[in-house]
């Protein structure tokens, strides 16, 4: 070999590693974007029932809070879990009957209250709050 060459193969590594560095860096970026993306999710939490109504809190992805109500028909239950009301619709079978669910409400804004009636379901409730 002659020692003439041994820079020139030197470079040619050289930019092949600062190639492949990029690369690197551009594909962590990519993935580090679509992780942030993807988080951007919405949290639900049960805040308790009160008589007919159950309260949520939804903590939205740009740091505020909204809040969603449930309103629904009287059972002989003296409590009605979230998971029941997430079974919206008529009286169901078994012992423990579902709620029919009346209306459900998301404070959207300041001082607006949207309802809809118990096709909404609490996670579309708390996706309207947060707009």
């Amino acid at each position: 070999m002659n020692i003439k060459q041994l820079p020139n193969m030197s470079t040619r590594r050289t930019k092949m590693f600062h190639l492949l560095k990029n690369l690197f860096f551009i594909t962590l970026m990519a993935f580090s974007y679509q992780s942030m993306a993807a988080n951007k999710t919405i949290q639900v939490i049960d805040k308790g029932q009160d008589g007919n109504s159950r309260y949520y809190t939804a903590a939205c992805p740009d740091g505020t809070n909204g809040s969603v109500v449930v309103y629904f028909q009287e059972t002989g239950n003296t409590e009605v879990s979230p998971q029941m009301l997430e079974l919206t619709g008529p009286v169901g079978t078994g012992t423990s009957p579902k709620p029919q669910v009346i209306k459900v409400c998301a404070a959207v804004g300041s001082d607006k209250e949207q309802c809809k009636g118990g096709s909404w379901s609490v996670q579309d409730a708390a996706k309207a709050s947060c707009k």
